[in-house]
């Protein structure tokens, strides 16, 4: 009947993982997981400009509050005030 399942909300419950497979862990973000890939992406864009390329990074995510208005309902995702403000922080870092 259309309508009537109920879906899990947002950060409720298990989910696989890939790195094991058959194995669930719980969903929840990881603070070190996030840091570790703002800083790969950070590294990686210092490289293409050391080697000539017109790349900058934008540190968004010191502009964005992952805990308050700017999160969305689904917990993951960056409200539409979340977005302005990361818009912001690109638009500041081009206007440079």
């Amino acid at each position: 009947m259309l309508g009537t399942q109920k879906r899990a909300g947002p950060r409720e419950g298990p989910r696989p993982s890939r790195s094991t497979p058959g194995r669930w862990l719980p969903c929840a973000g990881s603070d070190a997981a996030v840091a570790l890939y703002n800083d790969t992406i950070k590294a990686v864009c210092g490289g293409l400009a050391d080697d000539g390329l017109n790349v900058v990074y934008v540190d968004a995510s010191s502009k964005y509050d992952p805990n308050g208005p700017d999160l969305s309902f689904d917990l993951i995702h960056p409200s539409d005030q979340g977005m302005a403000k990361i818009a912001d922080a690109y638009l500041l870092t081009m206007g440079k």
